[in-house]
């Protein structure tokens, strides 16, 4: 689990953001539909934010996001919870079943929180929420991190690219 932020002696204790490009195979119900695609693990001081969403949640059907659509979506300052995912479900749409988290972006920090997913269950959402204390991140670190990943997506050609005729 990560720190939320402290303060220790007068100073901010702030998280640590990496972004770190991997592969995800998206499992819907139909097999024939079973595709690997590019993906952005997100960690937060050295823990993978999604498995420790999946985690505090209690669901597994949570994934990483394609590294366009991420990187578009850490930049954004929430308006409306519904703007920002981080997540998605498994079945490889990104905005079936999405992972929020509400972005500000102040002067010096953007800070996360409020955490939810919804899930459909017989057609109806239902959202959970995650406990989490916000997470707070150097603004300066933080859009040098997704600007890093921005640009090693587009350089490898993975930006939500299928993976699945490269294996």
């Amino acid at each position: 689990m990560w720190l939320a932020f402290q303060v220790d002696l007068g100073r901010v204790r702030m998280n640590r953001l990496k972004l770190e490009q991997g592969e995800f195979t998206y499992s819907p119900e139909d097999a024939a539909l079973k595709h690997t695609k590019a993906i952005v693990d997100i960690f937060v001081d050295g823990v993978n934010f999604i498995d420790e969403m999946r985690e505090r949640i209690g669901h597994d059907a949570i994934s990483p996001l394609y590294p366009d659509i991420l990187c578009d979506n850490l930049k954004k300052k929430s308006k409306h919870r519904e703007e920002v995912f981080v997540g998605g479900c498994t079945c490889g749409c990104p905005d079936c079943e999405p992972l929020f988290v509400d972005i500000d972006i102040e002067k010096d920090t953007v800070v996360w929180s409020n955490c939810s997913y919804i899930e459909y269950e017989n057609g109806e959402p239902h959202t959970k929420l995650a406990e989490m204390e916000p997470l707070v991140f150097d603004r300066e670190e933080y859009f040098a991190e997704v600007a890093k990943m921005e640009k090693l997506a587009e350089a490898s050609g993975k930006a939500g690219q299928d993976m699945s005729s490269q294996n």
